[in-house]
């Protein structure tokens, strides 16, 4: 579901690939568990705030906050702030 992800994020199903990590490994490193992960791969289910920061940390920024569709809008008004 790539499609999902806005321009130049690593969705994290590729992330996971490139690291060579199970999704239980991942989910152990963002205290989650396998099956959250799995619907975030998959784009069934997409992290709440505090999570997809968590997530940004634990992939060095690979998979940002921005990479998730619900806070391409948050991102947005943050630039547009920076801007004026």
């Amino acid at each position: 579901m790539q499609e999902a992800y806005i321009g130049g994020m690593e969705p994290l199903a590729q992330y996971l690939t490139d690291q060579k990590l199970t999704q239980e490994a991942f989910a152990s490193r963002v205290g989650s568990t396998q099956a959250t992960v799995s619907r975030w791969v998959s784009g069934e289910a997409q992290p709440d705030f505090p999570m997809a920061l968590r997530i940004e940390e634990a992939t060095g920024g690979r998979v940002s906050v921005v990479a998730w569709p619900k806070f391409v809008a948050l991102a947005e008004v943050l630039s547009a702030r920076g801007a004026a």
